[in-house]
């Protein structure tokens, strides 16, 4: 029987390969780890594009692994451990959907492997967790993509708004706000129990601490945990601040200086920030106003004039400015095929290609790193400096440390 919140996906037959246009020569053969909510998602991608096949599931989850196989409406080998999957030779690529604590050691594990992979973002739990990551897919020639998918989907909106930037169409940016709404103020206090029957506790933990089971802990909720997350500034976070840097260039390095503050739930349960507001500041480019002030979107403010850009639509002031033109000349950016629109089809055309996607792991790298440091800023209540080229705290040993956590005994690298 299912636990409530765990529902059976419904997933065409062209996933698995039946019915699929794409020639079964060319099609690329994946598995996937971590069968939660994003999971459906994911494979619902794969439906739609038509060229990748899930040939085998890892969770640590019984009830997952039962749901997605169902959902699927044909028998794949699923496990437990993920390292069993990435051992199967008809796997090309993994696809990694598990809580952020867990993305470096299967990152790494995948490149050890020979397989190439889309990992879901932030990319990594920690700032030190980059290098390994980096390391590990350059020197096993790796293709792995971020899951920072506004790059690609919704129709170009957020590209479009980064060459409008990087084009002068503002004048001098001034500043950019990144806006991504509150985490729960609240919650978490729920039981200790004993873990769900089908439920790998210890392994679900991982490298994190070693603690009792609380449902609350577990699967969706997770990221309201420091111990698994870093709440919203490290799940919408990286999505809008990946735009932000990469409107101004930014995305390969970082900010010099990092500075806010931050409200966070009583003691017992949730422990990442709900509310907070982080002034990033940059050598070389206009400073980064993160907050939850706001829904989600993006604010771009320049001499002359502001755009807002969300999921949804672009709103530019005063409306007369989206009549200006770029230049033939000015500069395009990387967007996946014409037409595409599929950060996951980008991915997989660019394993054939062996060339970089629209998110590498450098990328995801900085975009993760910059979260982490709004968070160590505002759980330390003061100002850091940071320095991009050696990505290092600057005189300030306290927070250096926190650039790194402990991985639990039989979790380390």
């Amino acid at each position: 029987m299912l636990r409530a919140g765990t529902a059976p996906l419904v997933v065409s037959s062209s996933v698995l390969g039946r019915g699929c246009s794409f020639p079964p020569s060319e099609r690329i053969y994946l598995g996937i780890i971590g069968l939660g909510v994003r999971a459906g998602q994911i494979v619902e991608e794969l439906h739609r594009i038509r060229e990748g096949q899930i040939v085998a599931a890892a969770d640590i989850d019984a009830d997952h692994r039962s749901a997605f196989v169902e959902g699927l409406g044909k028998e794949i080998p699923t496990y437990n451990d993920y390292r069993r999957l990435l051992e199967r030779k008809d796997v090309d690529g993994a696809i990694v959907a598990t809580p952020d604590h867990w993305h470096t050691l299967q990152v790494v594990h995948s490149c050890q492997a020979g397989k190439d992979l889309y990992c879901e973002k932030p990319l990594t739990f920690t700032i030190e967790e980059g290098k390994e990551c980096i390391d590990a897919v350059r020197s096993h020639n790796r293709v792995l993509q971020v899951g920072h998918h506004q790059r690609s989907e919704y129709e170009g909106r957020f590209r479009r708004v980064c060459e409008w930037v990087r084009g002068g169409l503002l004048g001098k940016l001034e500043r950019i706000e990144t806006h991504l709404g509150q985490g729960p103020g609240s919650g978490g206090t729920d039981p200790d129990t004993e873990p769900p029957p089908g439920l790998d506790w210890d392994r679900w933990l991982g490298p994190a601490p070693l603690v009792p089971y609380r449902a609350s802990r577990s699967h969706q909720t997770f990221r309201w945990w420091y111990d698994y997350s870093g709440g919203k500034l490290t799940d919408w976070g990286t999505h809008h601040n990946d735009i932000a840097l990469w409107a101004t260039e930014s995305d390969r390095t970082g900010p010099v200086s990092i500075e806010g503050n931050g409200d966070f739930p009583p003691p017992g349960g949730y422990d990442t920030a709900y509310r907070f507001r982080i002034t990033y500041e940059f050598e070389n480019a206009p400073p980064i106003l993160c907050t939850s002030d706001e829904p989600h979107g993006i604010r771009f403010v320049g001499s002359q004039g502001t755009i807002w850009v969300d999921r949804q639509n672009i709103r530019v002031e005063p409306k007369d400015l989206e009549e200006s033109r770029l230049a033939s000349e000015a500069p395009r950016l990387y967007y996946p095929q014409e037409g595409n629109q599929s950060h996951l089809k980008d991915w997989l055309h660019c394993i054939k290609t062996r060339k970089d996607p629209i998110c590498p792991v450098e990328v995801g790298h900085r975009v993760a790193s910059l979260c982490h440091l709004g968070t160590i800023a505002i759980r330390l209540g003061r100002r850091i400096r940071w320095d991009p080229q050696s990505e290092i705290v600057v005189g300030d040993e306290e927070a250096q440390a926190m650039v790194r956590r402990e991985r639990r005994e039989g979790y380390r690298i």
